[in-house]
């Protein structure tokens, strides 16, 4: 018990000794909520309380599960063995496998991941003949969408207005049904459907989880917070831990609204605030607490700590992005940090661009945590193959990369035709493209299909061509074709198709920052020497992997939970961070801000927030305002610099 206890400080021990009726632990960020959580469960075994089988703990991750048994076994031994612990999903295709027949599917069931279920819904779209105006993608995102606000396809069709979203969701449902299979979003709603048709099943682990613990609970969405609701039956003995302040997946469907009302759905619910940081420093924190107090949709509340002020917040403001990243990197490689204590965090993961070719510039070593160095994107190496053409139409890997690509109806069995006669006539690939009405079994739309694409690689060729020399009076740029390609030729209208609203926007961003590079450079070169430009990007793309000690880039969204002892928070700037769909302000804005404070108490004794006055943003070098977050910081501790 000792053990369990000592080290705990007043709220914590508050938190763990709580065992009856429903609490919420709000944990700041660095609070030691895993601890909490952990010992909270030990505490009840040992003391008695309760069974190890009558204790339910939902985490959100498989390795925040796995962490959670490790730590409970260490503490417990064995016992905790017969504990659930697992994530929402896990636990409801635990509780479907045993009572699946109850609501039509058998216990066999197959669980569909994100692949499987595009085929299906592909499938489905072909068969309604809806294929140019639904990608699988996107109704695979309305259609979870829906379900996590606890819609089936029969309410859905009540609600919404699209109508052939609506019936792929009624043949979709029926499918799987049919099929025997669910998708990772059933396992919620089905579980909940369970529970809700058949009393007697929710009786019986009612019974069973007596006691249940729901970690991360600002991430809930609202068929999950009904899952808590439904299983914590009479008892109420449910204890969440979570942030408000930390709620920043709104796009994922986490609703906010779960833990702030919780002692509204639990009027009996005791509230216990963990406020003090053990990660960093006064300063730090300080500079936080006043970012998020201009909130107004939060739960009050102050994180201190008895850690040193240690040195002040910088801000720095500087002309352009290209100073800032390049005044960053050069920071770094003057100080005396280990490269592995210290983040770039940034908001969008096109500003990965500037900081990862200064990185290359000074020679720091980088890796970028959930997502793909810059040239390395699909989306850029589609532009790229674009732009190597111009140089070298010899190029076959190129010319078979983007032949298709936006979609022109040119299959896989037209390029294998094509490759056949260019074996046989000892051509280029795209020498025999341009005889494409000689060669057999190609169909007339094919054909012409393949003659638009000829036309547009040789009118760029030849003004390509014409641009470079001296007495050319041409307009033709590299990035006006580059524009061309993503406008005129339908490459931005088939990624609105095919992918979802913030992938669409995420990759529509990389594109057009490519384009501001080109646009950047092509001043200072007549015609541009775009063999050289090529040479530089695959010379940046082939680096060869660093071994040892690196410097960390990632979104601010994929650095929650994580720490780090020196952290830069670049582009604050309004229109980039906050966002522009926040610049109205309300709930938007507020998620950017929790974002805001996110990024700042991943800290742990060093912050720099930077931004920049002018950027090129669609092509065009525009003045960005400061972010309205920077007039929040709090004099006293932060040193604000415009260079």
């Amino acid at each position: 018990m000792k053990k369990l206890l000592t080290d705990l400080n007043k709220e914590q021990l508050k938190a763990v000794k709580h065992t009856e009726g429903p609490v919420i632990i709000f944990a700041g960020a660095g609070s030691g909520k895993t601890r909490i959580l952990t010992r909270r469960a030990a505490y009840l075994i040992q003391n008695g309380i309760a069974n190890p089988k009558n204790i339910l703990a939902i985490t959100f991750t498989n390795k925040a599960a796995e962490e959670m048994k490790s730590r409970i076994r260490g503490l417990v031994g064995p016992l905790a063995d017969s504990m659930w612990i697992s994530t929402f999903h896990s636990m409801c295709a635990r509780i479907l496998r045993k009572n699946a027949h109850c609501i039509g599917y058998n216990s066999q069931f197959t669980i569909y991941d994100m692949d499987d279920s595009k085929s299906m819904l592909k499938k489905i779209i072909k068969s309604l003949g809806y294929e140019k105006e639904i990608s699988e993608k996107v109704c695979q995102w309305m259609i979870s969408k829906a379900k996590n606000a606890g819609h089936t396809a029969e309410e859905y069709a009540r609600i919404s207005e699209d109508e052939k979203i609506s019936k792929c969701f009624e043949v979709y449902e029926e499918s799987m049904l049919m099929n025997n299979c669910m998708d990772f979003d059933d396992l919620l709603l089905k579980t909940w459907e369970l529970f809700d048709s058949c009393p007697d099943v929710l009786e019986e682990y009612q019974k069973q989880f007596l006691y249940i613990m729901v970690d991360e609970y600002q991430d809930t969405n609202h068929i999950q917070f009904e899952l808590v609701k439904q299983l914590s039956g009479n008892t109420d003995n449910v204890c969440v831990v979570g942030d408000d302040d930390q709620s920043i997946y709104k796009f994922r469907g986490a609703d906010i609204t779960n833990i702030l009302n919780f002692e509204s759905y639990f009027p009996t619910a005791k509230r216990i605030l963990m406020e003090e940081n053990y990660r960093s420093t006064k300063n730090i924190l300080d500079t936080a607490n006043a970012v998020i107090s201009n909130n107004r949709y939060r739960k009050a509340k102050r994180l201190w700590t008895t850690n040193p002020n240690g040195n002040k917040v910088s801000y720095i403001s500087f002309h352009d992005a290209e100073e800032e990243a390049d005044y960053i990197i050069s920071d770094i490689k003057k100080s005396d940090w280990d490269l592995s204590n210290i983040a770039i965090l940034y908001r969008s993961n096109m500003q990965s661009r500037l900081i990862e070719e200064a990185c290359l510039t000074h020679n720091i070593p980088y890796r970028i945590i959930g997502g793909i160095n810059f040239y390395q994107r699909k989306e850029i190496k589609d532009m790229i193959s674009y732009l190597k053409i111009l140089v070298n139409p010899s190029d076959e890997v190129c010319v078979k990369r983007i032949l298709n690509v936006p979609k022109r109806g040119i299959g896989n069995k037209t390029i294998d035709k094509i490759d056949e006669y260019a074996s046989l006539n000892k051509l280029t690939f795209y020498e025999a493209l341009k005889k494409q009405f000689d060669i057999p079994g190609i169909s007339s739309k094919t054909r012409h299909a393949i003659e638009a694409f000829c036309l547009l690689i040789e009118k760029n060729i030849n003004l390509f061509t014409l641009s470079k020399l001296p007495e050319t009076t041409t307009s033709w740029s590299v990035s006006s074709y580059l524009n061309a390609i993503a406008n005129k030729e339908g490459y931005f209208d088939e990624l609105a198709h095919d992918y979802d609203p913030e992938e669409y926007a995420s990759t529509k961003e990389n594109i057009n920052e490519f384009i501001n590079k080109i646009i950047s450079l092509e001043p200072s070169m007549r015609g541009m020497d775009l063999q050289k430009f090529l040479e530089d990007i695959a010379l940046i793309s082939e680096k060869k992997e660093e071994v040892g000690e690196k410097v960390t880039m990632m979104t601010l969204h994929a650095s929650k939970g994580l720490e780090f002892k020196k952290v830069y928070i670049v582009g604050m700037n309004t229109g980039l961070f906050p966002c522009a769909r926040a610049s109205h302000g309300g709930e938007e804005l507020e998620e950017e801000r929790r974002l805001c404070y996110v990024g700042i108490t991943r800290a742990m004794e060093s912050l720099t927030l930077t931004s920049c006055r002018y950027r090129m943003i669609n092509g065009r070098t525009s003045y960005m305002p400061e972010s309205i977050f920077i007039n929040e910081l709090p004099d006293k501790n932060v040193s604000i610099t415009r260079m």
